[in-house]
Protein backbone atom coordinates (compact mmCIF):
# COMPACT_ATOMS: atom_id res chain seq x y z
CA UNK A 1 0.00 0.00 0.00
CA UNK A 2 1.23 3.49 -0.90
CA UNK A 3 -0.17 6.52 0.95
CA UNK A 4 0.71 10.11 0.03
CA UNK A 5 -0.07 12.92 2.49
CA UNK A 6 0.89 16.35 1.24
CA UNK A 7 0.15 20.08 1.17
CA UNK A 8 1.42 23.38 2.50
CA UNK A 9 -0.62 22.88 5.68
CA UNK A 10 2.16 21.11 7.59
CA UNK A 11 0.06 20.79 10.74
CA UNK A 12 -2.71 18.75 9.13
CA UNK A 13 -0.21 16.74 7.07
CA UNK A 14 1.62 15.64 10.23
CA UNK A 15 -1.60 15.15 12.17
CA UNK A 16 -2.99 12.82 9.49
CA UNK A 17 0.27 10.83 9.50
CA UNK A 18 0.14 10.52 13.30
CA UNK A 19 -3.48 9.35 13.15
CA UNK A 20 -2.55 6.66 10.63
CA UNK A 21 0.42 5.60 12.74
CA UNK A 22 -1.70 5.25 15.87
CA UNK A 23 -4.39 3.32 13.98
CA UNK A 24 -1.72 0.98 12.59
CA UNK A 25 -0.23 0.35 16.04
CA UNK A 26 -3.63 -0.42 17.54
CA UNK A 27 -4.61 -2.79 14.73
CA UNK A 28 -1.34 -4.48 13.75
CA UNK A 29 1.56 -3.58 16.00
CA UNK A 30 0.88 -3.17 19.76
CA UNK A 31 4.61 -3.73 20.41
CA UNK A 32 5.45 -0.66 18.26
CA UNK A 33 8.45 -2.37 16.66
CA UNK A 34 7.13 -2.51 13.10
CA UNK A 35 7.10 1.23 12.40
CA UNK A 36 10.12 2.88 10.77
CA UNK A 37 10.45 6.65 10.30
CA UNK A 38 12.89 8.06 7.72
CA UNK A 39 14.91 10.13 7.90
CA UNK A 40 15.35 9.36 11.59
CA UNK A 41 16.21 13.03 12.28
CA UNK A 42 15.09 16.15 10.44
CA UNK A 43 18.71 17.18 9.91
CA UNK A 44 19.55 13.92 8.11
CA UNK A 45 19.50 13.55 4.35
CA UNK A 46 16.93 11.20 2.85
CA UNK A 47 18.71 8.20 1.31
CA UNK A 48 16.73 6.12 -1.23
CA UNK A 49 18.64 2.96 -0.35
CA UNK A 50 17.68 3.27 3.34
CA UNK A 51 14.03 3.52 2.26
CA UNK A 52 14.40 0.52 -0.04
CA UNK A 53 15.87 -1.61 2.76
CA UNK A 54 13.18 -0.56 5.24
CA UNK A 55 10.39 -1.35 2.80
CA UNK A 56 11.69 -4.85 2.07
CA UNK A 57 12.05 -5.92 5.70
CA UNK A 58 9.56 -8.51 6.88
CA UNK A 59 7.19 -7.68 9.75
CA UNK A 60 8.26 -9.03 13.15
CA UNK A 61 5.52 -10.98 14.93
CA UNK A 62 2.88 -8.97 13.08
CA UNK A 63 1.07 -9.15 9.72
CA UNK A 64 2.13 -5.69 8.54
CA UNK A 65 4.83 -3.06 8.94
CA UNK A 66 4.68 0.68 8.25
CA UNK A 67 7.42 2.90 6.82
CA UNK A 68 6.87 6.67 7.13
CA UNK A 69 9.08 8.77 4.86
CA UNK A 70 9.26 12.59 4.73
CA UNK A 71 10.38 14.50 1.67
CA UNK A 72 10.50 12.03 -1.21
CA UNK A 73 8.60 14.23 -3.68
CA UNK A 74 10.28 17.41 -2.45
CA UNK A 75 13.79 15.97 -2.85
CA UNK A 76 13.22 14.18 -6.18
CA UNK A 77 13.91 16.87 -8.78
CA UNK A 78 15.78 15.11 -11.61
CA UNK A 79 15.05 12.28 -14.04
CA UNK A 80 17.69 10.14 -12.34
CA UNK A 81 15.84 10.62 -9.03
CA UNK A 82 12.52 9.68 -10.63
CA UNK A 83 13.93 6.41 -11.97
CA UNK A 84 15.23 5.38 -8.54
CA UNK A 85 11.95 6.13 -6.76
CA UNK A 86 9.83 4.54 -9.50
CA UNK A 87 11.71 1.28 -8.95
CA UNK A 88 11.22 1.55 -5.18
CA UNK A 89 7.50 2.38 -5.47
CA UNK A 90 6.96 -0.54 -7.84
CA UNK A 91 8.52 -3.21 -5.60
CA UNK A 92 6.85 -2.66 -2.22
CA UNK A 93 5.82 -5.97 -0.56
CA UNK A 94 2.13 -6.42 0.22
CA UNK A 95 3.05 -6.65 3.92
CA UNK A 96 4.44 -3.08 3.94
CA UNK A 97 2.50 0.18 4.14
CA UNK A 98 4.44 3.16 2.81
CA UNK A 99 3.38 6.60 4.03
CA UNK A 100 4.96 9.55 2.19
CA UNK A 101 4.79 13.06 3.68
CA UNK A 102 5.60 16.23 1.76
CA UNK A 103 4.90 19.74 3.07
CA UNK A 104 4.63 21.54 -0.24
CA UNK A 105 1.75 23.16 -2.11
CA UNK A 106 -0.91 20.79 -3.42
CA UNK A 107 -0.64 21.96 -7.08
CA UNK A 108 3.15 21.51 -7.05
CA UNK A 109 2.85 17.99 -5.64
CA UNK A 110 0.02 16.89 -7.92
CA UNK A 111 1.95 17.81 -11.06
CA UNK A 112 5.08 15.98 -9.83
CA UNK A 113 6.15 13.20 -12.25
CA UNK A 114 6.25 10.64 -9.43
CA UNK A 115 2.63 11.31 -8.50
CA UNK A 116 1.70 10.72 -12.13
CA UNK A 117 3.68 7.47 -12.06
CA UNK A 118 2.21 6.07 -8.84
CA UNK A 119 -1.34 6.84 -10.00
CA UNK A 120 -1.05 3.80 -12.29
CA UNK A 121 -0.03 1.49 -9.42
CA UNK A 122 -2.45 -0.50 -7.22
CA UNK A 123 -3.34 0.51 -3.67
CA UNK A 124 -2.44 4.20 -3.89
CA UNK A 125 -4.21 6.67 -1.60
CA UNK A 126 -3.73 10.46 -1.64
CA UNK A 127 -4.59 12.97 1.09
CA UNK A 128 -4.06 16.62 0.04
CA UNK A 129 -4.06 19.34 2.71
CA UNK A 130 -3.94 22.88 1.28
CA UNK A 131 -3.64 25.82 3.66
CA UNK A 132 -6.99 26.77 5.16
CA UNK A 133 -8.34 30.26 4.51
CA UNK A 134 -11.61 32.10 5.05
CA UNK A 135 -14.65 30.21 6.27
CA UNK A 136 -12.86 26.84 6.16
CA UNK A 137 -10.23 28.13 8.58
CA UNK A 138 -12.86 29.52 10.96
CA UNK A 139 -14.74 26.19 10.84
CA UNK A 140 -11.51 24.32 11.62
CA UNK A 141 -10.97 26.53 14.70
CA UNK A 142 -14.47 25.74 15.97
CA UNK A 143 -14.03 21.99 15.36
CA UNK A 144 -10.59 22.02 16.96
CA UNK A 145 -11.91 23.71 20.07
CA UNK A 146 -14.66 21.06 20.28
CA UNK A 147 -12.07 18.27 19.95
CA UNK A 148 -10.15 19.83 22.86
CA UNK A 149 -13.40 19.75 24.90
CA UNK A 150 -13.83 23.50 24.63
CA UNK A 151 -16.32 25.85 22.96
CA UNK A 152 -15.90 28.89 20.75
CA UNK A 153 -18.56 30.59 18.64
CA UNK A 154 -18.02 31.74 15.07
CA UNK A 155 -17.55 35.43 15.98
CA UNK A 156 -14.77 34.67 18.47
CA UNK A 157 -13.25 32.13 16.07
CA UNK A 158 -13.01 34.91 13.47
CA UNK A 159 -11.38 37.17 16.06
CA UNK A 160 -8.84 34.46 16.87
CA UNK A 161 -8.10 33.93 13.17
CA UNK A 162 -7.51 37.67 12.73
CA UNK A 163 -4.87 37.50 15.48
CA UNK A 164 -3.19 34.19 14.65
CA UNK A 165 -3.69 33.75 10.90
CA UNK A 166 -3.45 30.36 9.18
CA UNK A 167 -0.51 28.96 11.17
CA UNK A 168 -2.26 25.91 12.63
CA UNK A 169 0.71 24.99 14.83
CA UNK A 170 0.31 28.30 16.68
CA UNK A 171 -3.48 28.15 16.45
CA UNK A 172 -3.54 24.76 18.16
CA UNK A 173 -1.29 26.04 20.96
CA UNK A 174 -3.46 29.15 21.45
CA UNK A 175 -6.65 27.08 21.51
CA UNK A 176 -5.24 24.74 24.14
CA UNK A 177 -4.36 27.75 26.28
CA UNK A 178 -7.79 29.36 25.79
CA UNK A 179 -9.71 26.12 26.47
CA UNK A 180 -7.77 25.64 29.70
CA UNK A 181 -8.45 29.27 30.69
CA UNK A 182 -12.17 29.06 29.89
CA UNK A 183 -12.70 25.86 31.89
CA UNK A 184 -16.27 24.69 31.40
CA UNK A 185 -17.30 27.96 29.73
CA UNK A 186 -16.99 29.27 26.20
CA UNK A 187 -13.93 31.14 24.92
CA UNK A 188 -14.69 34.86 25.13
CA UNK A 189 -13.41 37.93 23.32
CA UNK A 190 -11.95 39.19 26.59
CA UNK A 191 -9.93 35.98 27.00
CA UNK A 192 -8.63 36.21 23.44
CA UNK A 193 -7.60 39.85 23.90
CA UNK A 194 -5.87 39.04 27.18
CA UNK A 195 -4.07 35.84 26.21
CA UNK A 196 -3.40 35.99 22.45
CA UNK A 197 -0.91 38.51 21.13
CA UNK A 198 -1.81 39.57 17.58
CA UNK A 199 0.62 38.49 14.91
CA UNK A 200 2.68 41.23 13.32
CA UNK A 201 0.38 41.16 10.26
CA UNK A 202 -2.64 41.92 12.44
CA UNK A 203 -0.77 44.76 14.14
CA UNK A 204 0.16 46.03 10.70
CA UNK A 205 -3.54 46.55 9.97
CA UNK A 206 -3.74 48.74 13.06
CA UNK A 207 -0.72 50.69 11.87
CA UNK A 208 -2.24 51.13 8.42
CA UNK A 209 -5.52 52.27 9.99
CA UNK A 210 -3.72 55.06 11.82
CA UNK A 211 -1.98 56.10 8.59
CA UNK A 212 -5.34 56.05 6.79
CA UNK A 213 -6.64 58.34 9.51
CA UNK A 214 -3.65 60.68 9.18
CA UNK A 215 -2.43 60.10 12.76
CA UNK A 216 1.35 60.18 12.33
CA UNK A 217 2.10 60.30 16.05
CA UNK A 218 0.01 57.21 16.75
CA UNK A 219 1.61 55.41 13.78
CA UNK A 220 5.08 56.08 15.22
CA UNK A 221 3.95 54.78 18.61
CA UNK A 222 2.59 51.54 17.11
CA UNK A 223 5.78 50.97 15.14
CA UNK A 224 7.87 51.49 18.27
CA UNK A 225 5.61 49.14 20.25
CA UNK A 226 6.03 46.42 17.63
CA UNK A 227 9.82 46.77 17.78
CA UNK A 228 9.81 46.65 21.57
CA UNK A 229 7.77 43.44 21.40
CA UNK A 230 10.70 41.86 19.58
CA UNK A 231 9.35 41.78 16.02
CA UNK A 232 12.11 41.35 13.46
CA UNK A 233 12.57 44.44 11.27
CA UNK A 234 13.01 42.37 8.10
CA UNK A 235 9.84 40.41 8.83
CA UNK A 236 7.93 43.66 9.40
CA UNK A 237 9.29 45.05 6.16
CA UNK A 238 8.21 41.91 4.29
CA UNK A 239 4.68 42.23 5.68
CA UNK A 240 4.63 45.94 4.85
CA UNK A 241 5.74 45.32 1.26
CA UNK A 242 3.04 42.66 0.88
CA UNK A 243 0.39 45.00 2.30
CA UNK A 244 1.38 47.87 0.00
CA UNK A 245 1.05 45.53 -2.96
CA UNK A 246 -2.35 44.35 -1.70
CA UNK A 247 -3.54 47.95 -1.29
CA UNK A 248 -2.50 48.66 -4.87
CA UNK A 249 -4.22 45.48 -6.09
CA UNK A 250 -7.37 46.29 -4.08
CA UNK A 251 -7.49 49.79 -5.58
CA UNK A 252 -7.24 48.41 -9.09
CA UNK A 253 -9.78 45.68 -8.30
CA UNK A 254 -12.33 48.21 -7.01
CA UNK A 255 -11.87 50.38 -10.10
CA UNK A 256 -12.67 47.38 -12.30
CA UNK A 257 -15.35 45.62 -10.20
CA UNK A 258 -16.96 48.31 -8.05
CA UNK A 259 -17.01 49.16 -4.32
CA UNK A 260 -18.93 46.06 -3.20
CA UNK A 261 -16.38 43.56 -4.45
CA UNK A 262 -14.33 42.66 -1.34
CA UNK A 263 -15.56 39.06 -1.47
CA UNK A 264 -14.34 38.55 -5.01
CA UNK A 265 -11.05 40.27 -4.22
CA UNK A 266 -10.51 37.95 -1.25
CA UNK A 267 -11.29 34.85 -3.29
CA UNK A 268 -8.94 35.72 -6.15
CA UNK A 269 -6.06 36.64 -3.85
CA UNK A 270 -6.82 33.82 -1.37
CA UNK A 271 -7.30 36.20 1.57
CA UNK A 272 -9.37 35.73 4.70
CA UNK A 273 -12.54 37.83 4.45
CA UNK A 274 -11.38 39.97 7.38
CA UNK A 275 -8.14 40.76 5.53
CA UNK A 276 -9.91 41.40 2.22
CA UNK A 277 -12.47 43.79 3.73
CA UNK A 278 -9.85 45.61 5.80
CA UNK A 279 -7.54 46.03 2.80
CA UNK A 280 -10.37 47.22 0.57
CA UNK A 281 -11.39 49.77 3.21
CA UNK A 282 -7.84 51.02 3.79
CA UNK A 283 -7.01 51.58 0.11
CA UNK A 284 -9.84 54.12 -0.13
CA UNK A 285 -7.83 56.53 2.03
CA UNK A 286 -5.39 56.98 -0.87
CA UNK A 287 -5.72 57.87 -4.53
CA UNK A 288 -4.94 55.13 -7.06
CA UNK A 289 -1.98 57.18 -8.33
CA UNK A 290 -0.63 57.54 -4.78
CA UNK A 291 -0.74 53.77 -4.31
CA UNK A 292 1.03 53.20 -7.63
CA UNK A 293 3.79 55.55 -6.51
CA UNK A 294 3.94 54.01 -3.03
CA UNK A 295 4.26 50.52 -4.51
CA UNK A 296 7.07 51.68 -6.82
CA UNK A 297 8.91 53.36 -3.92
CA UNK A 298 8.49 50.26 -1.76
CA UNK A 299 10.03 48.07 -4.46
CA UNK A 300 12.94 50.53 -4.84
CA UNK A 301 13.47 50.48 -1.07
CA UNK A 302 13.36 46.69 -1.09
CA UNK A 303 16.20 46.60 -3.62
CA UNK A 304 18.24 49.00 -1.45
CA UNK A 305 17.64 46.77 1.59
CA UNK A 306 18.81 43.72 -0.33
CA UNK A 307 21.97 45.58 -1.35
CA UNK A 308 22.42 46.68 2.28
CA UNK A 309 22.24 50.33 1.21
CA UNK A 310 19.20 50.95 3.46
CA UNK A 311 18.07 49.38 6.72
CA UNK A 312 14.62 47.81 7.04
CA UNK A 313 13.90 50.10 10.02
CA UNK A 314 14.67 53.24 8.00
CA UNK A 315 12.68 51.98 5.02
CA UNK A 316 9.59 51.48 7.18
CA UNK A 317 9.87 54.96 8.65
CA UNK A 318 10.29 56.54 5.21
CA UNK A 319 7.33 54.63 3.74
CA UNK A 320 5.07 55.60 6.64
CA UNK A 321 6.03 59.25 6.23
CA UNK A 322 5.40 59.07 2.47
CA UNK A 323 1.96 57.51 2.89
CA UNK A 324 0.94 60.08 5.48
CA UNK A 325 1.74 62.80 2.93
CA UNK A 326 -0.29 61.13 0.16
CA UNK A 327 -3.44 60.35 2.17
CA UNK A 328 -6.71 61.65 0.69
CA UNK A 329 -7.86 64.86 2.38
CA UNK A 330 -10.91 64.37 4.58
Amino acid sequence: MRIFIYGDDGFRVREKANQMRQAFIQRHDPTKINVTVLPARESERLEPNAVRVALRQSPFLAPKRMVIVTGILTSATKKADYKIWEEIFSSIPTSTILVCLDCKSVPDIEKHPLITFVSSLPEVHKYPFPSLVGASLVSWVIERANSLKGRIDRVQAQELVSRVGSDLFRMDAELRKLVSYAGSGSITKEAIEELVRPMAESNLFGLMDTISGGDGQRAAQLLMKERQAGSDAFSLWGLWLRQIRLLRAASQWEQEHGPSSAGGFGSVFRLHQFVAKKTMSQQRAFSPDALVRACARALEADQLIKRRALSAEAALELMIADLLKTKHPE
